[in-house]
Formats: structure tokens, C-alpha cells, sequence
């Protein structure tokens, strides 16, 4: 007797997709159902969901294994269309922050097995999926894969667990199938959370930098002022300003510059008192002073 499994999952074109796919429509009729009215019982308690992955691949599992998103090679309950992840919407898009106890008191509910105890309230898991759901119970798992098994529309897994398989009776096999299933949600939404923290990373670097390209153009352009040439520039001399030169001159040099023309100015007018011509430095005789001088620069005599 066939099963949602093998009449329609296998014969779907997206059976080998190594994409996510969050589609409704490749879960099993009643899980599918059962989700829809879970995540319409969120919303009307003011709480956005959405699908993020029901349907997964052998070869989207295999990708993820060797990505080492995923310690688990085989695929899981999801490929057989009887899991669902669900997250936060925020603009449209999945988001992994916030506080997701709500889809562990609704899954009891809709009778789904929640992610975050297993189907085993009040004992404290070793991992903790708290977005996933499915309509199987942790015990059933190898009989679902080995395909001896599959949920006719009237099976409730909560049922189950309170009759014919309370955890007293579940096979330590069993256990750690859970735990490694758990282990595997765990790792790849850690993942995915980790790549949506990237993406506004680099968005807020982004706007970071435009906003500074923007500062930076409304910022006026320095003036640069070309500073006048001075008269060893002009000279053509090198380095321009001399050490006895500069370009404004201080105080005490304008002080000596006017107590030296003023000395000049006297001294002239004692020559034109006396009737003595000015003698140019040229004729004048030479002294002890400027003979030393001349001797030094190899010249001789006076300069």
C-alpha cells in the first residue's frame, strides 16, 4: 500500500533538490494541516511564522555534511515529508532571534512533536531544536526509515507516548537517534543565524561607508594660498629664503635695521658739516680687520 512517500515525494521534481525548500505542499496532507493551523494560532497570539524547510533531500543532506553544517549524513525526518521548520517572519523574510516557546505549546496542541523536548515535557534534552515540528514520534524513526512505517491520517504520536511507548520503553538506539536528529537542526539554524548576522553586518558597513562618502562631499574644499616668492626664489637660489633673510621680518630686526640707517644719516651729516666727501668702501684704506679677512679667503690685502 503506497503512502505520501512514495506515491507523491518521489515522483516530485524537486525529490533530489539541493536547495531549501519551504513549501507546504511536500508535507504529508495531515502534518500539513497540522502546521497551517499551528502557525494560525501564532499569529492570532500577535506572533509572525513561517515554513522555512519541510521537504529536505538526500543530496541537500549530503551537501550540508560535507559543508559541516550537519554531523548527519542521512537524512532525516524531513524527507519524508513529515517535518516542518518553522521561524519567525520579519519583513517577509526568516529570522531565528527571539523567543520560540510558542511553537512547543502549540505543537502539543496540533499534535506535533516539538523540537525543544522531543516529546518529552519536563525532561531536559542534550540538544534543543526550538523551530522544528513533526508528526513522528523519536521511537518510530528507524521504522519510518527503514520504510515498514508510515502515519495514516488518524495517528496522533502524542497518543503513542502516553500508551505504547512511554520513554521507559524506548530503545537507547532510539535515544541517541533523537539526539543526533536534534544535534543536526541544531548546527545548521546556529549556521543560518550566523549567515543573517553577516548580511547586516555588512549592511550596516555599507551604510557606515555611504554616510561618510556623503559627509566627505558636503565638506568644503581647503583654500591653498600660494605664498609669494621671496627674493632668493626669485634668485633662482636653492631652498629659497637665506638664514639672514626671511619673509617678515621680526621686531628686534626692523629695531637694528632703523638704528642702523639712523647711525648712517648722522654720520653723513658730521662728513657734510666737516666738508668731507663720502668715500666709497672701495677706497677706502685698509685696516687690520679687513687685511686678516682678505687672507683668510686666499685674496690678500683688502677686499
Amino acid at each position: 500500500m503506497g503512502n505520501f512517500f512514495t506515491d507523491v515525494l518521489r515522483q516530485h521534481p524537486r525529490f533530489t533538490s539541493t536547495a531549501p525548500v519551504g513549501d507546504l505542499e511536500l508535507l504529508e496532507p495531515e502534518t500539513r494541516r497540522r502546521v497551517q493551523a499551528l502557525i494560525a494560532d501564532a499569529a492570532a497570539a500577535g506572533v509572525t511564522l513561517m515554513p522555512f524547510e519541510t521537504y529536505r533531500s538526500k543530496e541537500r543532506q549530503q551537501l550540508l555534511f560535507t559543508q559541516k553544517v550537519t554531523k548527519l549524513q542521512n537524512v532525516g525526518v524531513h524527507h519524508y515529508g513529515l517535518a516542518c521548520d518553522i521561524v519567525r517572519s520579519v519583513g517577509g523574510k526568516p529570522s531565528w532571534k527571539g523567543d520560540f516557546s510558542i511553537i512547543g505549546r502549540l505543537a502539543r496542541k496540533h499534535g506535533l512533536i516539538w523540537g525543544g523536548d522531543w516529546g518529552r515535557p519536563g525532561v531536559k534534552p542534550n540538544f534543543v531544536d526550538p523551530v522544528h515540528v513533526q508528526r513522528c514520534p523519536v521511537a518510530r524513526q528507524r521504522e519510518l526509515f527503514a520504510g515498514s512505517w508510515y502515519p495514516d491520517d488518524a495517528y496522533d504520536p502524542w497518543g503513542e507516548l502516553g500508551t505504547a511507548a512511554p520513554r521507559a520503553r524506548q530503545t537507547r538506539g532510539a535515544r541517541e537517534e533523537g539526539s543526533n536528529h536534534a544535534a543536526e537542526h541544531a548546527a545548521e539554524h546556529a549556521a543560518a543565524l550566523e549567515a543573517e548576522l553577516a548580511v547586516e553586518r555588512r549592511a550596516a558597513r555599507a551604510t557606515k561607508a555611504k554616510a561618510e562618502t556623503e559627509r566627505s562631499a558636503r565638506r568644503p574644499a581647503k583654500r591653498t594660498t600660494k605664498r609669494p616668492a621671496t627674493r632668493g626664489e626669485n634668485r633662482g637660489e636653492k631652498g629659497g629664503l637665506s638664514k639672514r633673510s626671511s619673509a617678515k621680518p621680526s621686531g628686534k630686526d626692523r629695531a637694528v635695521t632703523e638704528r642702523t640707517a639712523k647711525n648712517r644719516a648722522a654720520a653723513a651729516k658730521r662728513r657734510a658739516a666737516k666738508g668731507q666727501p663720502r668715500v666709497k668702501a672701495a677706497d677706502r684704506p685698509a685696516t687690520r680687520r679687513t687685511a686678516k679677512k682678505g687672507a683668510r679667503r686666499g685674496k690678500g690685502g683688502a677686499r
